[in-house]
């Protein structure tokens, strides 16, 4: 065998060699860095999910605390509204029921009076008309 041809089978069982070493070099690096990768994914995941509780927490706060601003003077105008239906629009109300309620039962009660009042003066007016005529005549 020759010199290059001894260089040359040297330099194949080299690269097998090496290759066999950079394969196993890639699969432990490639496992190491998977586990690590998932590790760090874990890790961020749970300080994100922290964060974003954090961050809704404190938006939720905030928008009660303006809700409740913005809430506070209708419910003072509300409460306004009440007590005035309350003292001073329902009892008025009620009066004037009471007033409504009584001249109805007036009426109702005197409603065959009213009528037999008409008809006395239907004949009234028969019996004047008569009388005018008799009268004249006179």
């Amino acid at each position: 065998m020759t010199d290059n041809e001894l260089l040359l089978a040297l330099s194949n069982v080299m690269d097998r060699k090496l290759d066999t070493k950079m394969t196993a070099l890639s699969d432990t690096m490639d496992r190491k860095l998977d586990t690590k990768m998932a590790a760090l994914s874990d890790t961020m995941d749970r300080k994100l999910d922290a964060k974003m509780a954090a961050l809704f927490d404190a938006m939720d706060r905030k928008l009660d605390e303006k809700l409740d601003m913005k809430l506070n003077p209708v419910k003072a105008d509300l409460t306004g509204i009440k007590m005035t239906l309350e003292n001073n629009i329902l009892p008025r109300l009620q009066n004037i029921e009471s007033c409504y309620v009584s001249t109805y039962e007036r009426y109702r009660d005197c409603a065959d009076q009213m009528q037999a009042a008409c008809d006395d003066v239907a004949l009234l007016k028969k019996v004047v008309a008569e009388h005018s005529e008799k009268l004249k005549k006179i």
